[in-house]
């Protein structure tokens, strides 16, 4: 039997071998052997199977790759998760520029970007399960054993810890009192010092000063040198310490930093002279049109403040004044002919101050 193939007609297919199933390909009379034939479609189906194969292999490739994308999204949320919650409970404090009367710097704006993430609050959509203890049965108790409670007897002295630091009204004294004090503070003490008529007294203070500079800054002048407020009371002889603070520290964005300084500044008083008396006297309020027309010198602000200064003052054991029990009108604010500039004070207020102060002393 011939191993060719049938030549190729016009019309149609020729078989021109027998039982070879074989068709002609070769339209210009060109014979063709099986092998050939064979050949060249074993190649073509190997071409074929490799392409599919190859197919198959970038199909899977692409699934892998959609998968890892997925888990890494999900651990990078996890993640990020994770470092809000550890931030959200607090961290570092950052400090933005304080102001002050004198213009240094102050709040660049609430609400800058930086807060924390708000966190939710218990009950905020979760249910808790409810864990109830089983009823026990009073025990019975006869008359025999139980004795009767009896009330203890007043001894006229107050728990230090449910005292109270506020300095009630007492028995006026002499300027002399002050002979021993020290008076720490910003303007407004300068104001104090040069208009109350108390001469006598020992003072730091300077324009500006904030709980903060007293630690850095060189307010005080001892001849031709410049030291802080902290260098100057350790060369000091003295027994009573009379700090006013804060209204320069009213554009910081964190008010418990606030504290916490003021803190820091009795414990180093107490570094010093840990006999002496320590008195933590009130922000002043402002003027009514002082107050409405500020963003941060506000009656507002003053008061969170002030709530922050009892709170520390009862936390270390240390007098408060709340100089706005004389200081300030019926509605709370600094009447308009007490300043000039809805801050600081006439010196006919400056000795209402001082008469103030010779009225509230805890003793010695």
């Amino acid at each position: 039997m011939s191993e060719s193939v049938g030549k190729c007609s016009n019309r149609r297919l020729d078989f021109r071998t027998e039982g070879s199933g074989l068709p002609v390909l070769d339209c210009e009379d060109k014979i063709m052997s099986k092998r050939e034939y064979r050949g060249r479609n074993y190649r073509r189906r190997r071409r074929r199977k490799k392409l599919i194969f190859a197919i198959c292999i970038l199909a899977v490739l692409t699934g892998a790759a959609g998968s890892a994308a997925v888990l890494l999204s999900a651990h990078g949320k996890k993640t990020a998760l994770a470092q809000e919650q550890d931030t959200g409970s607090g961290g570092e404090h950052d400090f933005l520029p304080e102001e002050g009367i004198s213009g240094q710097g102050g709040r660049t704006g609430e609400g800058s970007g930086d807060e924390d993430p708000e966190m939710e609050t218990e009950g905020s959509g979760a249910l808790t399960e409810e864990t109830t203890e089983p009823l026990t049965e009073p025990e019975e108790t006869t008359g025999s054993t139980t004795e009767p409670v009896t009330e203890a007897e007043p001894d006229g002295t107050q728990d230090e810890e449910s005292s109270s630091p506020i300095v009630s009204e007492s028995d006026p004294v002499e300027n002399s009192w002050f002979d021993d004090a020290v008076f720490i503070g910003d303007s407004r003490v300068e104001g104090f010092r040069n208009q109350s008529g108390l001469t006598n007294a020992q003072y730091l203070a300077g324009k500006g000063m904030n709980v903060k500079s007293v630690f850095t800054e060189d307010y005080i002048r001892q001849g031709e040198n410049k030291v802080t407020v902290l260098e100057a009371l350790d060369d000091m002889t003295f027994s009573k310490v009379y700090i006013k603070l804060g209204i320069n520290e009213l554009g910081w964005k964190y008010p418990e930093i606030f504290a916490e300084d003021y803190a820091k500044l009795i414990d180093e008083i107490r570094n010093i002279n840990p006999e002496a008396a320590i008195y933590v006297q009130s922000i002043i309020v402002v003027s009514k049109d002082k107050s409405e027309g500020d963003d941060i010198y506000n009656n507002e602000n003053i008061a969170e403040f002030n709530e922050l200064l009892l709170d520390m003052a009862q936390e270390k054991d240390v007098y408060y004044l709340d100089l706005n029990e004389v200081l300030a009108d019926e509605e709370g604010y600094l009447p308009e002919d007490a300043s000039f500039d809805g801050v600081h004070l006439k010196p006919d207020y400056c000795k209402l101050w001082l008469e103030y102060l010779k009225t509230h002393t805890a003793g010695e």
